[in-house]
């Protein structure tokens, strides 16, 4: 009387409209009513056949019966089936499970919130104690049980509307270089020398440079030249600064040497 009087509550439960509550209970919830129903005892040896199948009658056997599957899987092989879900995210015919092998595991079937604070819930569960029968848990289980789950069927078609992660943040975009910075490429620094990279040794060796490079002596190989109007003319008796030869050869052309002019 008190197992008929229970389910009755849940059903009326799941079908009245409170948002904080369940969902309409799914095909999974009628499933393990019907061994409910039928007083199905537990054992972990036995089978049960009903108009859904013939199954094992412990609790993975349970839950393999309500989420029709081929076969009775375990606690340690219904997570083969399933994925992990949040506690917020839990609707009638989802499961917590407890997959350690063996009585040390034991999973139930999500059936609907108790109560709006989402504290207790009822479940379906087939346990040696009084076999299929629908309780009121608190969430996620009773102390002493191990750790339990919620997870979902791969079969299950969520009525939970799925929200979009938000997109994630673009990486800042790095300032431009300006004449007279110093960057760093495969260990060697350089300083910027209108507009262009110039190797330096240590960064205190190199000298400060005006904005337009202007007047600035380069050394390509053993040649110097100085920076006129951004045009690296042939200068003799004085010691520039070393730069790539390439910045010589590629002057006025295209490339990263672009900014002296031919």
């Amino acid at each position: 009387m008190r197992r008929w009087l229970l389910a009755t509550l849940v059903t009326l439960a799941l079908l009245t409209p409170i948002p904080a509550l369940a969902q309409p209970g799914s095909e999974a919830i009628e499933r393990a009513q019907s061994w409910a129903e039928a007083g199905v005892g537990y054992s972990g040896s036995n089978y049960f056949t009903n108009e859904y199948g013939t199954y094992r009658t412990d609790c993975s056997g349970y839950v393999s019966m309500a989420w029709g599957l081929d076969s009775s899987y375990t606690t340690v092989t219904l997570p083969s089936v399933s994925y992990p879900i949040a506690k917020d995210a839990l609707e009638p015919g989802d499961i917590l499970n407890n997959p350690l092998p063996g009585t040390s595991g034991h999973v139930v079937l999500f059936a609907g919130w108790a109560d709006a604070a989402k504290t207790r819930y009822f479940a379906y569960e087939e346990s040696p104690s009084g076999g299929a029968q629908l309780n009121e848990v608190p969430y996620p289980y009773w102390p002493g049980y191990g750790t339990f789950t919620p997870r979902r069927y791969i079969g299950t078609t969520s009525k939970t509307p799925v929200i979009p992660p938000p997109a994630a943040p673009q990486p800042k975009k790095p300032d431009p270089v300006t004449d007279g910075d110093f960057v760093r490429h495969d260990k060697q620094v350089y300083r910027i020398a209108g507009g262009a990279p110039v190797p330096v040794s240590k960064d205190r060796q190199a000298r400060k440079l005006t904005d337009d490079a202007d007047g600035t002596l380069i050394k390509a190989g053993a040649d110097v030249y100085l920076v006129q109007d951004g045009v690296p003319v042939p200068h003799q008796g004085v010691r520039g600064v070393p730069i790539d030869p390439a910045a010589i050869a590629n002057a006025g052309g295209e490339g990263p040497w672009s900014h002296l002019r031919s």
